[in-house]
């Protein structure tokens, strides 16, 4: 299990990263693959590395190692406060909603999946992803969520956009305030084992037909 006290997060995911791309390649040498499958891995290897990420990674453990509670409420319930921040360069409908927002408006939660937070302005058009400074918090904070042990607060702090004539980056940074029930001190992630195995058979499958049609 990953210990913030004992190994920075980036050589954690770096091992991750490494274990996932050795599981892509024994199913490939199981299919008898040689050509070149990086079209087909794309999607199975960021699903893979979610998983193991989260099989190596217990919120309960960790979150107390790298964050301290911002305060705690009259029931007890823990309340943490961090900067997070949306940006977008390439999709100009994107930009247009980030740069629109004002400081002190909330911004909601959209879905939750495969360790990204979507999230969107309160008419609901989407802002793209929430993203931290600190990779370890997506790993320490979102898991909560999935699980319904958490609620949020989103609100824009700041709005930054180009001062040209023609919208070309915009970002706004985010004050992401979330509270854990009490349970959550005791949650553990779902063991992983069915999903990654799940996985690896979907890439099998899918080796299987592109060889089949002469694709590999």
């Amino acid at each position: 299990m990953w210990d913030p006290n004992e190994e920075e997060f980036p050589l954690f995911l770096r091992s991750i990263y490494h274990a996932t791309r050795d599981l892509l390649d024994a199913v490939e040498v199981e299919c008898n693959v040689t050509g070149n499958t990086d079209a087909l891995r794309i999607s199975s290897q960021e699903r893979l590395f979610h998983c193991l990420a989260m099989q190596f990674v217990e919120p309960a453990d960790c979150l107390p190692k790298v964050a301290e509670p911002d305060k705690v409420d009259k029931e007890n319930r823990k309340i943490y406060r961090f900067r997070a921040y949306v940006g977008e360069k390439q999709n100009l409908d994107v930009m247009r909603r980030i740069a629109s927002l004002r400081v002190a408006e909330s911004v909601y939660p959209a879905s939750l999946r495969n360790g990204r937070l979507m999230i969107a302005d309160k008419s609901g058009g989407s802002l793209g992803h929430l993203s931290f400074a600190e990779d370890e918090l997506y790993y320490c904070l979102f898991p909560y969520m999935s699980a319904h042990m958490a609620q949020v607060r989103l609100t824009v702090k700041n709005v930054q956009r180009n001062k040209g004539n023609y919208l070309r980056h915009a970002k706004a940074e985010i004050e992401f305030l979330i509270r854990l029930n009490q349970e959550a001190d005791n949650y553990r992630n779902p063991d992983m084992n069915k999903r990654i195995e799940n996985i690896l058979s979907d890439y099998r499958n899918q080796l299987r037909v592109a060889v089949y049609s002469g694709r590999l």
